[in-house]
């Protein structure tokens, strides 16, 4: 699967959006194209391992592999000429995109629905998720699944996102940046309350937080996407692009 690069003569704003764990950028597509119509410049890369037919992808890459494919990211967007650049993600995407704002690789980021917490934010639901995606996959390909064995690989993978997390939540002094939070009150996967204690944390940043009572998980295609499409415009419109 292949990145997707909206640009237009004339943008001078660009947007990075990263997708979700064992998601693609399907996830945020429909955000990217808003913000295109509305003149920005929109990078959705492919974390490496996803958007493959095989699960095993995933589970052979780490959250550091992740990092470093954020950070090209970045590194892309800066050398086709932009300047100014703001990086969201959802869920695990928006852990990468925290964590570039810490190291001041963004001017301004953003999270929807991330598990970003010193303490563990995930909910039983993201392994009953990626259980269901495993089998899935298995099946497609015609492999024997083993769910116990499944489910310790998965586990071990989990437990790696999270102590990586954490760290991220532990510099968080560290944005500086105006920063945007999307939280869906009906999260089963990550406890929503883990974006309640991320607005508390970014003691130096302007933080916007924008909080969805009917909204789940994958906030990006719920029924309150366009609403929640027209907040991160209107925070985007709001930050100074040179």
């Amino acid at each position: 699967m292949e990145a997707l690069w909206l640009r237009k003569e004339g943008n001078t704003r660009a947007v990075i959006l990263f997708h979700a764990y064992t998601g693609t950028p399907a996830d945020v597509r429909m955000l990217a194209q808003f913000l295109h119509r509305h003149d920005y410049a929109v990078y959705v890369p492919v974390f490496s391992g996803h958007g493959t037919p095989d699960v095993d992808d995933i589970l052979n890459n780490s959250p550091e592999k992740w990092y470093e494919d954020a950070k090209k990211s970045i590194e892309f967007v800066k050398n086709s000429g932009f300047n100014t650049i703001a990086a969201f993600g959802l869920s695990m995407g928006g852990i990468m995109a925290t964590k570039a704002a810490t190291e001041q690789l963004v001017d301004y980021a953003g999270s929807f629905c991330s598990p970003i917490s010193v303490r563990n934010p995930q909910l039983p639901g993201l392994l009953k998720s990626f259980m269901m995606y495993a089998q899935a996959s298995y099946l497609k390909l015609n492999r024997p699944f083993d769910s116990i064995e499944m489910k310790l690989k998965a586990q071990k993978q989990l437990d790696e996102l999270q102590i990586f997390s954490s760290e991220v939540a532990s510099n968080l002094d560290k944005v500086t940046g105006s920063f945007y939070i999307a939280q869906g009150e009906q999260d089963t996967l990550v406890n929503p309350e883990a974006s309640l204690e991320l607005k508390e944390a970014l003691v130096n940043a302007q933080v916007e937080l924008h909080w969805y009572e009917e909204a789940g998980h994958v906030i990006t295609v719920s029924p309150v996407r366009m609403e929640f499409q027209e907040t991160v415009l209107s925070f985007l419109n709001q930050q100074e692009w040179r």
